[in-house]
Formats: structure tokens, C-alpha cells, sequence
């Protein structure tokens, strides 16, 4: 997980490998269910190249915590994720 100095908790910014490890699931598996994580909440943030090319992608590690949250409710609850 890489946070700097002075990032709050909402900020903490993960790589794919990352955000996969931490759902239980692998990279590849992550990716292929990430228009549905993000349907759930996921959150990112493209952070431009200091070298000019391709923008990187990292993941809010509070948005996965509340995914994870929210998979846990009783079953009741989770009908409304489902739909």
C-alpha cells in the first residue's frame, strides 16, 4: 500500500495487484469484474507520468473497504446489491 505523509485514511491509494489482493481475488479476476466493483463504489484516480506517458491508475482503499462492508451486511440487505 503506498500512502505518504500527511494522507488521510479516504486518500490511500492502491496499485491493481493491490485492490485485488486486498478483495480476496487476482489481478486478472479484478479486472475483468472492474465495471462491476465500480458499479458497487470502487473508486480511482489516474496519476499522470512525470516522463510524459501513459497516465497510472490507483485505486481508493476506502472504497474497497466499503465494498467489502457492504458484501458483508445480512442477506436481507445484500438483495440491493445484487440488482
Amino acid at each position: 500500500m503506498r500512502q505518504t505523509a500527511g494522507q488521510s485514511a479516504e486518500a490511500k491509494l492502491l496499485t491493481a495487484a493491490e485492490a485485488a489482493r486486498r478483495l480476496g481475488m487476482g489481478r486478472t479476476t479484478f479486472y475483468a469484474l472492474s465495471d462491476r466493483l465500480r458499479a458497487r463504489g470502487l473508486r480511482f484516480v489516474m496519476i499522470p507520468s512525470s516522463s510524459g506517458g501513459k497516465p497510472t491508475r490507483r485505486y481508493v482503499a476506502a472504497s474497497i473497504d466499503r465494498i467489502i462492508a457492504d458484501a458483508l451486511k445480512p442477506e436481507k440487505d445484500k438483495e440491493a446489491l445484487l440488482c
